[in-house]
């Protein structure tokens, strides 16, 4: 066969461009070693090299604009990709160095393309683990994402019948949004993070409410998207640091012990109860059933809320002792329990919940407990970084003592202090376990 008959048409990642020109570097890694007082030098061959084609394209035409940016974006398009060149089979290649184009006013109708290929070949390094700080990222979107999902599908606005709710409903729960907002700037204002993007967040819903603009009380996505936006901003400048704790404590006690609505409206039952307090005497009209499980789902976003952040907070976070750690990692599981338990209760006892309800139950609850899980495997491994063994002392000393008779070393004073929290260092507790590094 001629080689005319073997051509083929051009392409990368399917997107089709003629060749001018294509150029292949191929050969062998050789590492030559040369010595003293020898007149031969050695040659290592460490195997094949890598190939590469240095490829001058083009596009032209009456569409060339079209045809240049499709391949401009297979071009930006992450990972290898198929590359045929008119004498060469298909291969997998990635772009080696970033493509220049080019066009001028005296070839209109054309743009040139300078390309250089590698060969992408196998990946013979392991994925990176799923622990990493991208990974626990991830995983808080996704959680975030699920919770508003969930929301969105617990919020009802009409009834099973299709008919709309009493203005008495719509107005409670207009009340019920505005009482919680109100409760959130306290808390941010009692703990500094009105300054905070969760702050500006805040106080904008917060305006709007009280300007009379009660719209997106029949947008249960856009609820969750605020009220996750304000607790996520409220976190972010302190995660990671112990001025995170009595934020999120702070946010914790609005789910729990509620402070916020009218009174004797706010949402609080104990883990599995089927029936709150609050309701046990109401008639279960429509009405007082839907108004009821929007009032549990906005708790329980809340409380979804804060497991998500304390999840990001504690991950960043690095534990003064194992015994922080632990205690944390603890107290993070009790608050997933608590959250997968609400969940639970809302399915089991709201009467109209579907299947694409539970499917989005389903869904946020896979997606708490991997945040919190992650979470948790952070704290194992950050807990078990140091070892350390606990020296109860019969007399108070200064940690630079303590110190220097563990090590004969001064310096581990300040970590004595830190990590047992210890309020002054010239007077460390008798009678109390202390941490100290091994």
């Amino acid at each position: 066969m001629a080689w005319r008959d073997r051509l083929q048409p051009a392409s990368f990642r399917g997107v089709p461009f003629f060749v001018d020109s294509a150029d292949l570097e191929a050969g062998r890694r050789v590492v030559l070693h040369e010595y003293p007082l020898r007149d031969l030098p050695s040659a290592q061959d460490l195997g094949r090299a890598q190939r590469k084609f240095g490829v001058t394209a083009y596009v032209l035409g009456k569409d060339y604009l079209d045809a240049r940016d499709r391949l401009l974006k297979a071009l930006e398009t992450g990972g290898a990709g198929t590359l045929i060149l008119p004498t060469w089979p298909a291969q997998q290649m990635v772009l080696a160095a970033p493509a220049r184009l080019s066009e001028s006013k005296e070839e209109g109708g054309i743009c040139r393309i300078s390309l250089q290929f590698a060969e992408a070949g196998e990946p013979v390094h392991p994925a990176a683990a799923g622990g990493g700080p991208n990974a626990a990222a991830e995983r808080v979107t996704v959680a975030r994402r699920a919770a508003r999902d969930r929301f969105a599908g617990d919020w009802r606005m009409r009834q099973p019948n299709g008919g709309l709710l009493s203005s008495l409903v719509t107005d409670a729960l207009g009340d019920e949004w505005g009482g919680l907002l109100v409760a959130l700037t306290a808390v941010a204002s009692d703990t500094g993070s009105l300054t905070s993007a969760g702050g500006v967040l805040l106080g904008s819903l917060l305006g709007d409410f009280t300007a009379g603009d009660r719209q997106s009380i029949g947008d249960g996505a856009a609820l969750a998207e605020g009220l996750l936006g304000i607790v996520a901003g409220l976190v972010d400048p302190v995660a990671g640091t112990l001025a995170a704790d009595p934020l999120l404590r702070a946010l914790a006690a609005l789910v729990y012990v509620p402070q916020w609505g009218a009174a004797g409206t706010g949402v609080a039952y104990p883990r599995g109860s089927a029936q709150p307090g609050w309701a046990a005497n109401w008639p279960m009209s429509s009405n007082r059933q839907i108004l009821r499980g929007n009032r549990s789902a906005l708790a329980d976003l809340l409380g979804q809320a804060v497991v998500i952040e304390t999840a990001r907070h504690v991950t960043d976070y690095t534990p003064a002792s194992t015994r922080d750690a632990i205690t944390r990692r603890d107290r993070l599981i009790e608050g997933l329990d608590e959250a997968v338990d609400r969940i639970q209760v809302w399915d089991a006892t709201y009467t109209v919940a579907t299947d694409a309800d539970r499917g989005q139950s389903a869904a946020l609850t896979e997606a708490l407990t991997a945040c919190v899980i992650g979470a948790a495997d952070a704290l194992n491994a950050a807990a078990s970084l140091v070892r350390l063994t606990q020296v109860t002392l019969t007399q108070t000393l200064p940690a630079v003592v303590l110190a220097y008779d563990r090590s004969e070393d001064e310096r581990g004073a300040d970590d004595i202090v830190l990590r047992n929290r210890i309020i002054h260092p010239l007077a460390l507790p008798a009678g109390v376990p202390l941490e100290v590094k091994v």
